[in-house]
């Protein structure tokens, strides 16, 4: 699916619920000209980097790689950089204050997801993980620890040995996390997998 959203007007977009918000983000579920997505909007406070420009860059980088394409990640469909909160009250009231413009990207929605638990354990589930983490280090983007605010991408020119090798631990990590949720599986409880839940 080649969609592309950019340069979208407060106008354009319907907002249907918030799906989730933390101190750097707020993630609605909303339909843009009819398309139903996910608008993940960023706060760029100075110190905590560009947490838009990199995920946006990593997204960008996963679609140029086939990886969206793939199904190990939802598919990019742009993004809106410096977003003006008071035209999209009341939806962006947390970033009225802010000093740096708020930005946005717009990803697919996939209903029905579930986190990674006990519950939803199998094999085959933890074997398309572990595949999708190699694809997306393939594509140069890393996670470090999972979560897509920690994203980094490289260019393939200037990635160094070190560099080579966290991206070869984010698998080693994922490996690990599926060898220890197999057991904790087997025990019928958290145990094992324990720390890659709590932190």
């Amino acid at each position: 699916m080649n969609i592309k959203i950019n340069n979208v007007h407060p106008q354009h977009v319907v907002f249907h619920r918030e799906l989730h918000r933390n101190d750097n983000t707020v993630v609605f579920l909303v339909s843009v000209l009819g398309l139903k997505c996910v608008m993940k909007v960023h706060h760029d406070h100075p110190g905590h980097g560009r947490i838009h420009e990199s995920e946006a860059t990593a997204y960008r980088r996963l679609q140029a790689h086939g990886v969206t394409e793939e199904g190990y990640v939802p598919q990019f469909y742009g993004s809106i950089e410096e977003l003006k909160p008071r035209l999209w009250q009341p939806h962006l009231n947390m970033f009225i204050n802010d000093t740096e413009l708020p930005s946005a990207i717009f990803i697919e929605y996939i209903p029905n997801m579930r986190q990674l638990h006990l519950d939803t354990f199998t094999k085959e589930r933890m074997a398309k993980f572990v595949q999708a983490i190699k694809a997306i280090t393939a594509a140069l983007v890393m996670h470090n620890d999972l979560k897509p605010r920690n994203s980094w991408t490289y260019d393939k020119d200037t990635i160094t040995a070190e560099q080579q090798e966290w991206l070869r631990e984010d698998v080693q990590i994922v490996q690990e996390l599926a060898r220890l949720l197999e057991m904790d599986v087997a025990e019928g409880r958290l145990n094992h997998s324990y720390l890659y839940f709590c932190t």
